[in-house]
């Protein structure tokens, strides 16, 4: 099966989409994308196909159909093309289909098919090669008048490629009078002689000729064929420049005399055409001034676009009637255009080329700028070279030109692309190497190319076999990995990078949580060690204060004892103080001697006996 699109513009590259599976890969480079051919003409298409490296191609064939399933038509063994249709195997990847004495009946998509040793292996290149069919037709105004201009143009249904050149024929004959444009040829200031069959045809190919077009040229009174030099009778000046055109009567001795008076159309009975030399209205920054009495000089400063006509000089005969003589001077006003490869791929060389609507003077002289660099000195040549370009040759690229009175036209910028294969590929590690099971490590690569890589794939060291594709890939085991970027012009790998492999996620937060666990607890016990020595420092003091209050209150407890006032014996009443024991005992001090028996009374301190009975 093949997933297929057709876009609605032809590609020169298409990267295809084989099966169900999303591998990339295949492709096909058309050459041309698309092809604007003459009825009666031969056309060549050629294809390169691309596959992966573990495939082999079996066949590559052309058709018009663009299936997705199933066979197609093999035009180069249709019976009903024998002899107009031939198709050749280059080499192995490439092929070409040629159609000869092509018709409108051929117009159709070209697609290039091939298959492959692999069970399915078909595949069609999408969008296919556009053939288009065309006749040439010439179309112009038929009938004209002398003094006027005419314009004929060799028309196509299709766009015929930028190199091809017309040729122009009147009444069967080559005609190489008049400007030519592309595929226009002008004639200015038409004269009876110009009347005729005319033709066009493309170089190469004289033979398939258009249809004639009869062009009538009608006269007109008042014109005048001779008498009078134009200098120069063609003018093709910068937009904005300043242009000088003279006249110069020959028939002075004979009574005609040349008047100051220059029209941009010829005269018509009955008419006086309008005067640019005295009717500014009609266009300002003009200047009429008469040399001589047979030569007029007609000067027009800042010229543009709207200054193109042909101008006509006057003169008055011996009877007072006035003339237009032709041809008169023909004055057309351009710009400047940078042509060239938009794109071009490094090591090529490429032209540029400063073009102009008109053929300017050959003393015009031509500067090139790159970035608003200046890259040569002034030349008499249009073109600027670039032998095998890199990609510092890329930028924005203008022309000017200078014209021999010193005016100088620059022209708008065309930008350069210069295309190459990817270089400096890189792998880049998202987060840490490290790779934990059940996990994976997100690698990203990325490259210098233009156009941009199209195509990643992904390696493993010791490995043939690419392990992914993308611009990002996860690796879920540990090695060396690397990553090929590609583009239409080729490809490169980066440097290995190492994945290592760690410890399982469920130990890491076991033992993350052990760490933490025993960290609190650290915390926990430090904070009671501070507590208890906090307290103990607290009771420490409280005690000293107690102990020095305590020494302060002894005298007085001692002092308040009253032995006399105690229902004791006499024995208390007579105790020495001398040699007796300091009452510092808490226990002397909470003694009440009323409470003791009489038999103490009969006690005697200092030796006495108790009193016999």
């Amino acid at each position: 099966m093949l997933r297929s699109f057709r876009a609605s513009l032809p590609l020169i590259l298409v990267i295809m989409t084989a099966g169900s599976d999303g591998q990339q890969g295949w492709g096909v480079n058309y050459s041309p994308s698309s092809v604007c051919a003459l009825k009666g003409s031969t056309v060549k298409i050629s294809c390169t196909v691309k596959y992966p490296h573990d495939h082999q191609l079996r066949s590559v064939y052309w058709t018009k159909h663009a299936v997705t399933d199933g066979e197609a038509p093999d035009l180069c063994s249709d019976p009903d093309k024998t002899g107009r249709v031939q198709c050749v195997r280059a080499d192995k990847d490439t092929s070409s289909i040629t159609l000869t004495a092509v018709t409108e009946a051929d117009k159709h998509i070209y697609y290039c098919r091939f298959t492959t040793d692999v069970e399915g292996g078909k595949w069609t290149g999408i969008p296919g090669v556009q053939l288009d069919v065309t006749d040439l037709q010439v179309e112009t105004q038929q009938t004209v008048v002398e003094g006027d201009s005419v314009t004929l143009s060799c028309k196509s249904s299709c766009s015929l490629p930028e190199e091809t050149t017309f040729i122009w024929s009147r009444n069967t004959k080559t005609i190489n009078e008049g400007i030519r444009t592309k595929n226009q040829l002008q004639l200015w200031s038409v004269r009876g002689s110009d009347a005729g069959y005319y033709q066009c045809a493309v170089g190469g190919n004289e033979h398939l000729i258009s249809p004639a077009v009869y062009v009538k040229v009608g006269r007109v009174y008042g014109l005048w064929k001779s008498g009078v030099n134009y200098s120069p009778s063609y003018v093709c000046a910068l937009k904005g420049s300043t242009v000088k055109i003279s006249c110069t009567s020959t028939y002075s001795v004979y009574g005609y005399q040349l008047i100051q008076s220059v029209s941009t159309k010829p005269a018509v009975t009955g008419e006086e055409p309008p005067d640019l030399c005295t009717d500014t209205d009609i266009r300002g920054g003009i200047q009429c001034v008469s040399e001589d009495k047979n030569t007029l000089i007609i000067t027009l400063t800042a010229v543009t676009e709207a200054d193109k006509h042909i101008y006509y000089c006057r003169f008055r005969d011996t009877q007072n009637n006035r003339w237009t003589v032709i041809p008169g001077a023909r004055l057309d006003v351009t710009d400047l255009q940078v042509e060239t490869k938009q794109c071009v791929k490094e090591g090529d060389s490429v032209t540029l080329s400063c073009k102009s609507s008109c053929s300017l003077p050959e003393e015009t002289t031509f500067i090139w700028y790159r970035n608003t660099e200046r890259l040569t000195g002034e030349t008499l040549n249009n073109q600027l070279q670039l032998q095998s370009v890199s990609h510092s040759d890329a930028g924005e690229y203008r022309c000017a030109a200078r014209g021999k009175a010193g005016e100088r036209l620059n022209s708008p910028p065309v930008y350069l692309s210069v295309e190459y294969p990817p270089r400096n590929v890189s792998v880049f590690i998202n987060g840490s190497a490290v790779i934990v099971s059940g996990d994976s490590v997100t690698l990203s690569c990325s490259s210098d190319s233009n156009p941009p890589a199209v195509n990643f794939t992904w390696f493993k060291d010791n490995q043939s076999s690419a392990v992914g594709s993308g611009q990002s890939f996860s690796a879920l085991d540990s090695g060396r990995y690397y990553c090929e970027a590609e583009n239409k012009y080729g490809s490169q790998r980066s440097e290995s990078v190492s994945v290592t492999e760690g410890v399982q996620r469920s130990a890491l937060l076991t033992l993350t949580g052990v760490v933490a666990g025993c960290g609190g607890l650290i915390f926990i016990i430090i904070f009671i060690i501070v507590f208890i020595c906090v307290k103990r420092r607290r009771a420490a003091g409280s005690e000293a204060v107690e102990q020095k209050q305590s020494a302060d209150s002894t005298d007085d407890t001692y002092t308040a004892l009253d032995p006399a006032s105690r229902r004791s014996a006499d024995v208390y009443s007579k105790i020495p103080s001398v040699g007796s024991r300091a009452p510092d005992d808490e226990t002397y001090t909470a003694l009440e001697l009323q409470s003791r028996s009489s038999e103490y009374e009969t006690l005697q301190v200092a030796g006495a006996s108790a009193d016999p009975h």
